[in-house]
């Protein structure tokens, strides 16, 4: 993949990307600082992707976004209170920095929900993980997969009767 075509992937995909980020973090400023960190992180690494399809550099981008977003989860986690930037508050306001409980709450619930993913058979979890957290349509899914899309959506509807009912 040339530096253009990476470039342009990556701008065709940035608002699920964006979207991806903002199920982790509570700010949209903090989401857009995520992808945009992303493909800093990508952009450096450009000379060992040459090799790489759109639809794996797809699930590259999406699993840097995750980590980084998670990365960023884990920071806020030990910020003081008072030490943040602007983010939104309980009402949707801008302005307001999380409260350290929020901020715990949030990274209860992923990290619970990542347990919860952990106990689902192998590729239940993986079309679950790819399709909600990484934000792939179920044709791509299919593809990283090597299957088809009716299985895809299959395994997506047993993943989710199945945390459901831990849940």
């Amino acid at each position: 993949m040339t530096p253009t075509e990476l470039h342009h992937t990556f701008l065709t995909h940035a608002a699920r990307l964006l979207a991806q980020a903002q199920r982790y973090v509570v700010s949209a400023d903090e989401a857009q600082d995520i992808v945009q960190d992303a493909f800093e992180a990508i952009w450096k690494r450009r000379d060992r992707l040459t090799e790489m399809t759109a639809g794996e550099a797809l699930s590259y981008f999406s699993t840097t976004v995750r980590h980084l977003s998670l990365n960023r989860l884990r920071d806020l986690s030990h910020i003081e209170s008072g030490d943040t930037g602007p983010a939104i508050d309980e009402s949707g306001a801008q302005g307001a920095a999380p409260s350290p409980e929020t901020i715990m709450m949030g990274r209860e619930r992923v990290e619970r929900l990542q347990r919860l993913i952990n106990c689902l058979p192998a590729k239940q979890a993986r079309a679950f993980t790819l399709f909600h957290l990484d934000g792939l349509e179920t044709a791509e899914i299919a593809a990283t997969m090597n299957e088809t899309e009716s299985y895809v959506r299959l395994l997506l509807s047993r993943a989710r009767k199945e945390l459901k009912s831990k849940i």
